[in-house]
């Protein structure tokens, strides 16, 4: 009798081990396949069908890349970005570095580590306006502007980022004082001295 209750255990047992190899035992959910996987970064391209290949239309996207690359801040043929090209050495004066290069606006943003305000050297040939100049990190922060007059206008927003290099180069101030060095008092008499203090134009952000 004994042996029949032992018997009957050990195939409880059995059944026990058997029905627990039985059961799958609880996984994390598979990676779902992606329909517009982010190449290179899809989850399970060795799994997914979609992912097998990566989609030409994956990259990133740019806001408004066409419109910049057929603006004058690309155009790589313009007198604003060739004109120091023959020059020795051939590089962008520090004094027009910062609207007539990349390196030199993210100088004067401080935007690489210097100095806010200020470009402290020349800039490299070879550069446009590019979209990293005036969109990081600094520059979205970046909301008042000072004039060649000294004012500052504050709260501007983004078209601060703008208004930086699309403003003259001098002001009635400065004019004033070319005027007085030329002619002095008199301000009938004719002099080769006067001339335009600076060749920018389309002043806009002086409208402001």
């Amino acid at each position: 009798m004994k042996h029949k209750y032992l018997l009957v255990g050990l195939l409880l047992v059995a059944a026990l081990a058997l029905g627990a190899c039985g059961t799958s035992s609880p996984t994390s959910e598979a990676t779902p396949c992606l329909e517009a996987p982010a190449c290179p970064d899809c989850p399970a391209a060795e799994t997914c069908p979609a992912c097998a290949e990566c989609p030409e239309s994956a990259g990133a996207v740019i806001p408004f890349e066409a419109e910049w690359a057929a603006s004058p801040h690309n155009d790589v043929e313009a007198e604003a970005f060739r004109h120091w090209d023959e020059d020795d050495p051939a590089e962008i004066p520090e004094s027009c570095a910062k609207c007539h290069s990349t390196p030199g606006y993210l100088a004067f943003m401080g935007a690489d580590g210097s100095q806010f305000g200020v470009v402290e050297g020349p800039a490299p040939i070879g550069t446009t306006v590019e979209c990293v100049a005036c969109h990081n990190e600094v520059t979205l922060e970046h909301d008042s502007v000072v004039f060649p007059s000294g004012l500052e206008l504050t709260d501007l927003g983004d078209q601060a980022r703008c208004m930086e290099c699309h403003q003259g180069r001098s002001s009635k101030i400065s004019v004033d004082e070319s005027i007085a060095e030329a002619v002095g008092e008199d301000l009938d008499t004719v002099s080769e001295d006067l001339g335009f203090i600076y060749i920018h134009y389309y002043a806009a952000a002086a409208t402001r």
